[in-house]
């Protein structure tokens, strides 16, 4: 471990065993990620691997102890590679562990460590609906703030509170869970981009979206992508929400429309071999019984089944497939995207005025 006053002296030793080593240094951007001091810190050690993988970076890893017995702060310096061997390029790592009343030292900490003149993405793994007077004074390094509704009891207070963030410091912001179901979205997209399918679609009756509910110690809150699915659709389609009820282990999301009311069943299901909380499949029938349904194949993840049937015929079935992604690609994701999404916004505005369905 390194004392905080000499993590910059640690660094240039860090950099001097380098030379000769034929390793290029090079860093695009800042990344800073913020989290608690829980089992989530092995799962984002991970996700800090794959950024580097793809795009060189400096990493500052803060892991926080709040209610810690004693005080500490606690540095670390090492190295992380992006790339193959014998041209692997060598990006900076400094690790911070804090403990108890240390925590307000940290923005002055990082300050001095941050790359000038490139962008800064914080990804603040804590609940920001909780009060940190930390994330205010951090944030106003940040190019991007990445958050993870995954941290969060109360979607409502966590959708609110983003809001209030982009409207107060008006800096682009931006959900891992959001990005975690960005190809359904796309899927979807691509099946209804016509007014016929479109019309077709806004005489949906009763929808069905199946979601992984198999909890690991890194993600215990399964529900949020297929909530966040049922809104984007809602929003787009415009729908008015009436009211949200609890059936047995089902979440059944009721709307109106023009005409008539609209289910939308959230349905859980346990596949340990799956990610935690990634949508399964979605179904739903129309007015005129016309029945579509997305399927996942459960033991080629990225390939979805699509089936398309009407009281008159069955189409054949199609196949589409995902991109492969494993642990990090979100936020690899949100780190390419420029911007803020309007389809987002406005999915944290509808969630924030339902009641809690996490």
């Amino acid at each position: 471990m390194t004392a905080p006053a000499d993590i910059q002296q640690e660094l240039s030793r860090v950099w001097n065993t380098l030379e000769g080593a034929h390793k290029m240094r090079a860093s695009l951007f800042n990344l800073i990620i913020y989290t608690q001091k829980t089992s989530r810190d092995s799962y984002l050690h991970t996700v800090a691997h794959k950024v580097i993988e793809q795009f060189p970076c400096r990493i500052l890893f803060i892991s926080v102890e709040h209610e810690a017995t004693e005080e500490y702060l606690r540095a670390k310096i090492s190295l992380m590679y992006a790339g193959k061997e014998p041209s692997a390029i060598a990006c900076d790592l400094i690790e911070l562990e804090v403990g108890g009343a240390q925590l307000k030292r940290i923005p002055f900490i990082i300050l001095p460590h941050l790359l000038p003149d490139l962008p800064i993405y914080l990804v603040w793994e804590e609940d920001p609906s909780l009060d940190n007077p930390i994330f205010e004074q951090m944030s106003l390094y940040a190019s991007r703030l990445i958050f993870d509704s995954e941290s969060t009891y109360h979607l409502p207070a966590f959708s609110l509170k983003l809001l209030d963030i982009y409207k107060e410091i008006k800096i682009d912001i931006a959900d891992l869970n959001w990005a975690r179901m960005e190809n359904w979205r796309h899927l979807l997209t691509a099946h209804f981009y016509s007014s016929e399918s479109l019309e077709k679609l806004q005489k949906v009756n009763e929808m069905t979206i199946f979601y992984n509910s198999h909890e690991t110690a890194s993600f215990c809150h399964t529900r949020i992508q297929a909530i966040y699915l049922q809104a984007w659709l809602s929003c787009q389609l415009e729908w008015q929400w009436i009211k949200t009820i609890k059936k047995n282990k089902d979440w059944v999301f009721v709307y109106q429309n023009k005409k008539d009311q609209i289910l939308i069943t959230l349905s859980p299901e346990d596949y340990p071999h799956l990610a935690p909380g990634i949508i399964t499949a979605v179904t739903f029938s129309t007015k005129e019984d016309h029945q579509y349904s997305f399927t996942r194949h459960k033991e080629a993840p990225n390939h979805i089944v699509v089936k398309i049937g009407t009281p008159q015929k069955c189409e054949l079935p199609t196949l589409h497939i995902f991109a492969k992604g494993d642990s990090g690609q979100s936020l690899v994701k949100e780190i390419c995207h420029k911007g803020m999404s309007s389809h987002y916004l406005k999915v944290l505005d509808f969630v924030s005025k339902m009641e809690n369905p996490c």
